[in-house]
């Protein structure tokens, strides 16, 4: 006999990232004000300090000094980031950085200094996009095989189409509509 377990659909998911300017540095916070600050339960508050958040003395009512807290939640967000390798990207599927399939990758021009690069991941096929800079362009060559897109714009494209429908405009006048 099997047991299946019931579906959490009313769960909302809550970000994972905070903003640590909200936290004044010299202060000292109680857990149901950290708790409004960040619009948060305050057992999430509590599971934060199980987790090595330190409290003032360690008794209750439990005060959290607003150094502590901005330390606590900078180190928490930065274990979660994961630096790309300079022939890497980060793809959203499979949430980590990867290379690129067969290290081919599309380049595109954006302004003076940057660059567009994109290409497959290796492993599961999605799209991955970075930025870059043209100053990096040799090391791009040394890790890519580079393949270079043309612009996209209508001001390149040899036979724009231009619709125009305004009764001032002459020569289309004639395509409008009877009133």
């Amino acid at each position: 006999m099997t047991v299946s377990l019931p579906a959490r659909e009313g769960r909302r998911v809550r970000k994972r990232t905070f903003n640590t300017r909200l936290i004044k540095r010299d202060f000292t916070y109680f857990v149901s004000e950290i708790a409004d600050l960040f619009q948060l339960h305050p057992n999430a508050v509590r599971r934060w300090i199980k987790a090595g958040l330190s409290t003032v003395d360690g008794r209750r009512p439990l005060l959290v000094h607003g150094g502590d807290l901005i330390d606590f939640l900078n180190a928490r967000q930065a274990r979660r980031k994961q630096k790309c390798g300079p022939d890497e990207f980060y793809c959203c599927r499979c949430r980590g950085p990867r290379r690129a399939l067969l290290n081919r990758v599309e380049i595109q021009n954006r302004n003076d200094g940057r660059i567009h690069l994109s290409g497959v991941c290796a492993t599961c096929g999605t799209r991955i996009n970075r930025a870059g800079s043209l100053a990096k362009i040799e090391e791009y060559r040394r890790s890519f095989d580079l393949q270079t897109l043309g612009e996209r714009r209508i001001r390149v494209c040899p036979d724009p189409s231009v619709m125009c429908h305004s009764d001032k405009d002459g020569v289309h006048a004639a395509l409008q509509p009877e009133k």
